[in-house]
């Protein structure tokens, strides 16, 4: 989505309309709309700025009958003999686009030298798949409503994931059709582009969910989880009995999401653990399909975490390398110890744990009855290297943040099955990473002191420099909240980076803060081996000091 509003956009167009209408593009000075980045990007990776080049890159003629024939023999080409041969054929090989892998084999090809070029191309054309987003937004730019047409064959055409999401931001910019023109739509497209279209209608009213009642028995599971979540998502019990069914699916993504969306509107009485053996989780399939039949009562808007009632802490002890519970008398109700290095944890929709380990170098998810059920250890190559945060997406996936003391880190995205899916790199020793709701990242540099929020391809929105920032979150208001460690304080900054609050009484070491609900804050003063919660007045309302080097906290504010 963009970050500018649309008087800013159209006056950035005004000013580089003539420049948008040549073939060729001259930036002067350094961009910054998002619209001049999008130019500026477009021209590193080679594609002309006219609607003719975005149309050609975005939807490339690969309807020929001879296109595997084609691929197979340019394949072979990767290993000719002469380097110029090799050369030619992996530069048209690029020009076919992400199409080329699904066309080769499944066996690894015998020789080293074509192995290693083909993966060498994989790289090349993700970085120029990554500029779909950049084409469909310029397209937009340029055309107007007229190019919608497009933007729906283009639904229907590609098999690309990163165009159908692209396309779908840009169609809600133009204001989605009605529901009616909307089903018809659907009709003829891949399934992953209808999984998709369905996922950005949860916004839509009522009347659209006349028309898809036939999703909900397609072929393809993810289509038939958009369409059930889209039900559920309304109140509507339709929706409920599909979910159940996807709790026994071969791929663990679609049970995360079956259980999620089950556990949000349901009684969370019934619980099936996605990870669970199958004979586990069919037994609970029949429970939950007993329940259905049983006209089980709907409970819209269910806590995301009843486990965590208010008065009750969640607390990272880093040093004691354990998490704990506290209830709201400070009694320690529920204990993990030997996590080494406990340094972030967070509840998940499922009522289970997300935990990021440092010292183990690992990301782990904890049931808090069948003990760990999922776990992710990256491939580190630094001594220095460790798991800094975690946190769970909204398509099942996993954000994991590799920091290291020598100063260089990376955020990744892996899937269930601990696949890298997306990779950031930074120059900067990566003290925080906050996935935003835009998904977007909020970014905590310690050596270059810079609080930042960036995408995933590394374009920069907004930035702060404080004196030694730890942790940072982004405020309801706009704002972003930063623990501003040797510091000794933790503030609030305006979009301008002005502090406009702060707090720093007797704090020695912050290294995070939250902002609760009712406006109070909870601090980790790291080294001061307590953490405690203050009023918008700064005035003490909560203190708990049996710890060593606190590092994370998810608190609910008693309200009696």
């Amino acid at each position: 989505m963009r970050t500018c509003s649309s008087c800013f956009l159209w006056a950035s167009l005004i000013l580089i309309g003539p420049i948008l209408a040549q073939d060729t593009v001259i930036l002067e000075v350094a961009p910054t709309s998002q619209t001049e980045r999008d130019v500026v990007y477009m021209r590193s990776i080679g594609i002309e700025i006219s609607t003719s080049a975005l149309r050609d890159y975005l939807e490339p003629d690969q309807t020929r009958d001879d296109f595997s024939l084609q691929v197979r023999r340019l394949v072979a080409g990767l290993g000719a003999g002469s380097v110029a041969e090799r050369d030619r054929a992996f530069a048209e090989l690029l020009a076919m686009g992400p199409a080329v892998f699904d066309a080769l084999s499944e066996r690894p090809h015998p020789s080293t030298e074509v192995r290693l070029r083909l993966r060498n191309l994989r790289r090349v054309i993700a970085r120029r798949g990554s500029g779909k987003p950049a084409a469909v937004r310029l397209l937009v730019d340029l055309e107007g409503a007229r190019c919608r047409d497009f933007l729906f064959s283009l639904l229907s055409s590609s098999h690309d994931a990163i165009v159908h999401q692209a396309v779908l931001e840009a169609l809600e910019l133009l204001g989605m059709p009605d529901a009616r023109t909307c089903a018809a739509e659907l009709v003829g497209m891949p399934p992953s582009a209808q999984a998709g279209l369905l996922r950005s209608w949860r916004r839509l009213g009522m009347a659209v969910l006349r028309q898809l009642d036939v999703y909900l028995e397609a072929d393809d599971a993810d289509v038939r989880l958009e369409a059930a979540c889209l039900y559920v998502a309304r109140g509507l019990r339709k929706g409920l009995p599909v979910l159940v069914e996807l709790l026994l699916d071969v791929d663990t993504r679609r049970r995360l999401v079956a259980e999620d969306w089950l556990k949000r509107f349901t009684s969370t009485a019934l619980q099936c653990h996605p990870y669970a053996a199958l004979d586990l989780r069919q037994k609970a399939v029949a429970t939950w399909q007993t329940w259905l039949e049983d006209g089980g009562e709907l409970l819209i808007d269910a806590a995301l975490h009843p486990e965590l009632e208010d008065g009750q802490s969640l607390i990272c002890d880093f040093s004691n390398h354990r998490i704990l519970l506290l209830d709201k008398h400070d009694r320690v109700i529920w204990e993990k110890p030997g996590i080494s290095g406990a340094c972030h944890v967070r509840w998940l929709r499922n009522g289970r744990l997300l935990v990021a380990a440092a010292w183990e170098r690992r990301a782990f998810e904890l049931d808090l009855e069948l003990g760990e059920v999922w776990s992710f250890t990256p491939a580190l190559s630094d001594a220095n290297d460790m798991v800094g945060c975690v946190e769970r997406m909204e398509n099942g996936h996993t954000m994991v943040l590799l920091s290291s003391k020598s100063g260089t880190s990376s955020v990744l995205e892996v899937n269930p099955e601990g696949d890298e899916l997306r990779r950031l790199d930074f120059d900067d020793e990566i003290d925080d990473c906050d996935l935003l709701d835009d998904g977007r990242l909020l970014i905590v540099g310690e050596r270059s002191a810079t609080v930042r929020i960036v995408d995933w391809l590394g374009n920069e929105y907004w930035s702060a420099t404080t004196s030694d920032p730890r942790e940072a979150d982004l405020l309801p208001n706009g704002n972003v909240l930063v623990a501003d460690g040797t510091a000794r304080r933790v503030v609030e900054l305006d979009k301008d980076g002005k502090v406009v609050w702060q707090f720093s009484s007797g704090l020695v070491e912050p290294h995070e803060a939250d902002r609760l609900s009712n406006g109070n804050t909870t601090i980790c003063d790291s080294e001061g081996n307590r953490i405690l919660e203050i009023d918008p007045d700064g005035k003490k309302v909560w203190e708990y000091t049996l710890l060593d080097h606190p590092d994370d906290i998810d608190r609910r504010r008693d309200t009696d």
